[in-house]
């Protein structure tokens, strides 16, 4: 599929790969991260297209694909289960073994939440002559909820919204954990891993703890460094740093396609604008998932020009919900 020089594609048989894969909110991106902070790795991100779509027009045409939007509306289910992400596989798994001519370890996360799209990207990667090694995150529900609404709030705290603005209307974590157990929510159309996907290696990040980067540690192959004398607080701000920082540092490559206002938020607060942008995923992330289940009545047009309001002013436009 890819064309590859003899260096590139040494260094391709050479590098370690790790696809992490995950129900959304359970940790992936902190995965990521966290191996490249504290263990060596390369951290591809598997959303950095939908973070950036205005970089180029292939980027938006896979942010539509991916969020059912403009060409793409309306299309079933079954599509995106068996072609319609092809192109984004094919894109991510591009950037990932780009990054084996800047590091032997490589690690991407993304939810990939079909089965024949796992397997796709899986394929994609091998028949470049890629050792990846599958690892799945798991989570006990409650506590996943739990941890999901943390990072709801923080979200919307950091973009000057209320978290009701954020996910639908919803202002407490009860209802929150019976509005995902309803299956609108996170988990909706995530097709479980099991024994068809082999192999794959299984690590439960339920506790939240030391002892979660320690299996995590293990089933990378590469013990930690440095985090020895940092309690789980420390790594958990030092991981979260890094996130944002990589978010800015795509937005300022994509300044010049930015709108006027988009432009001087960015320049005057630009943790706020990637606050704001990352809270939008969030809810396009739901919103995605959603119209694989149920229809929605609104309009991309009236979508569009509330993500932009929000973007440039922090306040939903008109006061409509924007994940109607």
């Amino acid at each position: 599929m890819f064309e590859y020089d003899d260096d590139h594609r040494k260094k391709i048989e050479s590098t370690r790969f790790i696809f992490l894969v995950a129900p959304p909110g359970t940790g992936k991106s902190f995965s990521g991260d966290y191996l490249e902070l504290f263990c060596g790795w390369k951290h591809v991100d598997g959303d950095t297209p939908l973070k950036t779509p205005n970089k180029t027009p292939e980027y938006q045409d896979l942010t539509d694909r991916t969020f059912q939007s403009g060409p793409y509306e309306g299309m079933d289910r079954e599509f995106f289960r068996t072609e319609g992400l092809k192109p984004y596989m094919e894109e991510i798994a591009r950037l990932t073994l780009e990054a084996a001519r800047e590091s032997d370890k490589v690690v991407l996360s993304w939810a990939c939440m079909f089965k024949p799209m796992r397997s796709y990207l899986r394929q994609i990667l091998a028949d470049a002559g890629a050792n990846v090694t599958m690892i799945v995150l798991q989570c006990d529900f409650v506590a996943h909820m739990n941890a999901l609404w943390k990072r709801h709030c923080r979200q919307a705290e950091q973009a000057g919204i209320t978290i009701a603005e954020l996910i639908g209307g919803i202002t407490n974590v009860d209802d929150f954990i019976e509005f995902e157990k309803s299956g609108k929510g996170w988990y909706a159309g995530w097709e479980s891993i099991d024994d068809s996907e082999e192999p794959f290696v299984i690590v439960d990040v339920t506790p939240k703890d030391e002892t979660v980067l320690d299996i995590l540690d293990a089933a990378a192959g590469t013990p930690s460094s440095g985090r020895s004398e940092l309690s789980m607080e420390e790594i958990v701000k030092k991981v979260q740093a890094a996130d944002i920082a990589r978010d800015k540092k795509m937005f300022e490559a994509m300044k010049s396609s930015m709108s006027h206002e988009e432009r001087k938020v960015f320049e005057k607060e630009p943790e706020k604008y990637v606050a704001r942008r990352s809270s939008l995923l969030e809810v396009d992330k739901r919103g995605s998932i959603s119209r694989l289940s149920i229809t929605s009545n609104d309009s991309t047009e009236q979508t569009s020009k509330r993500r932009q309001s929000f973007i440039e002013t922090g306040i939903v436009l008109d006061g409509v919900d924007l994940e109607a």
